[in-house]
């Protein structure tokens, strides 16, 4: 919990270099990152890095579980970059999804993709 609390709070603070970017922290914001990853995937750009910062800030934090409950396990060998595109290839065929929160498309995208182990 507290991973996600310093999460939100880094979204905040960093809001000021998105101006006033109405969509911060929705499916559209992380959306409007990744076609930037897309075309900077070394994260060499700010928007690109943030991606791939943000992303993996998530994938860390909830980590194999939310309270007692598994919510996915990514097998060994899967990279961040990997993780980076299945979560955009979600949000590019699921543009209805956009005014969702960033953090809950990350998660249930990677739960649908990697179930836990039962």
């Amino acid at each position: 919990m507290k991973k996600v609390v310093a999460i939100v709070v880094l979204i905040l603070i960093t809001a000021g270099a998105f101006g006033q970017d109405k969509t911060l922290g929705t499916g559209q914001w992380l959306h409007d990152l990744w076609v930037v990853y897309q075309k900077d995937v070394r994260g060499e750009s700010f928007r690109a890095g943030f991606y791939l910062g943000f992303v993996q800030g998530i994938m860390m934090g909830s980590m194999g579980s939310e309270g007692n409950e598994t919510i996915f396990c990514i097998p060994d060998g899967v990279t961040v970059g990997q993780i980076c595109a299945i979560i955009g290839k979600y949000l590019d065929g699921h543009p209805e999804e956009w005014d969702r929160g960033a953090y809950h498309l990350i998660i249930e995208t990677m739960a649908r993709t990697y179930p836990p182990k039962k």
